[in-house]
């Protein structure tokens, strides 16, 4: 059956949603710049622990990270795992910058759900993109091989149709 376009209310209510999370959540994500490249990365907690992609930071030990209030500070990298290809990133956690985003649930996410992606693609700060939840319990390879050359996995991830690009990381 023909699904029919929603009232001009109902679209001008989800748009006014869309705007209300971006500036809740967009002073939580930072740029991670390195002497090669940028990625994106988020505030984890106030005590200045930031999240961001193990690719993203590669080997440096030290980042630039650029908070949306045009904050700049220096971040010491204090761990990173290839086969979850996750960093943290830590910032002195006197910034008034510092704007922890909640994490949320993904026992309860469904197909079809509506979701969000804010980042730096390109270098270009303070971005967003939507899409749906396309898939649950994705499998994915990634990291690093193993010793015997195996490859390694991560499963039960979350596939989304949100539009990511470089830069988008973190």
């Amino acid at each position: 059956a023909p699904i029919s376009a929603p009232p001009a209310a109902d679209l001008v209510n989800e748009q006014d949603k869309l705007v209300a999370i971006y500036q809740q959540v967009s002073p939580g994500v930072v740029t991670i710049k390195t002497s090669s490249g940028l990625g994106s990365g988020w505030v984890y907690d106030s005590q200045g622990d930031l999240v961001t992609n193990a690719h993203v930071v590669g080997t440096e030990t030290q980042v630039e990270v650029d908070f949306s209030s045009g904050q700049k500070v220096y971040g010491k990298v204090v761990g990173t795992d290839a086969y979850s290809d996750l960093a943290v990133v830590k910032v002195a956690s006197d910034s008034a910058a510092l704007r922890p985003l909640v994490l949320g649930d993904s026992i309860s996410i469904q197909v079809g759900q509506i979701v969000i992606a804010i980042g730096n693609p390109f270098g270009l700060n303070g971005t967003m993109t939507s899409g749906i939840i396309s898939a649950l319990g994705r499998t994915v390879q990634s990291g690093p091989q193993t010793t015997s050359g195996a490859g390694f996995s991560s499963g039960d991830m979350i596939q989304t149709d949100a539009l990511i690009n470089p830069g988008n990381s973190g």
